[in-house]
């Protein structure tokens, strides 16, 4: 298997399932991922913004649990819980993405 076909097919596997016609009966990937360093960036991107659309959710979760707790411990202590673990999670994306991108200083 060349190394090209394995990029291609990661990258269909962990960005969609889409795949375009060339006209000469070969597929093409809708993504131009030509290296490594290509898909991994291409993977962080995507599990970035995944985060990032996923951590004001929470946030939003959190504050409805903490105002429906009605004075009840156990749940503002989840709540907050909830709130500090999804400014963690931030935290961890926003250095992850940092990571790759010293990481592909590397790579290149």
């Amino acid at each position: 298997m060349n190394k090209k076909l394995l990029l291609n097919i990661l990258a269909l596997l962990f960005l969609g399932g889409f795949v375009f016609a060339d006209g000469e009966g070969g597929l093409v990937p809708p993504i131009d991922i030509k290296s490594l360093s290509d898909l991994i960036d291409a993977i962080a991107t995507w599990l970035f913004n995944i985060g990032i659309i996923l951590a004001p959710l929470m946030f939003v979760v959190g504050g409805i649990m903490f105002a429906t707790a009605f004075g009840n411990a156990t749940k503002i202590q989840n709540a907050k819980n909830l709130m500090f673990y999804t400014a963690i999670g931030i935290f961890v994306i926003v250095l992850a993405r940092s990571l790759v991108e010293v990481l592909q200083g590397f790579i290149k």
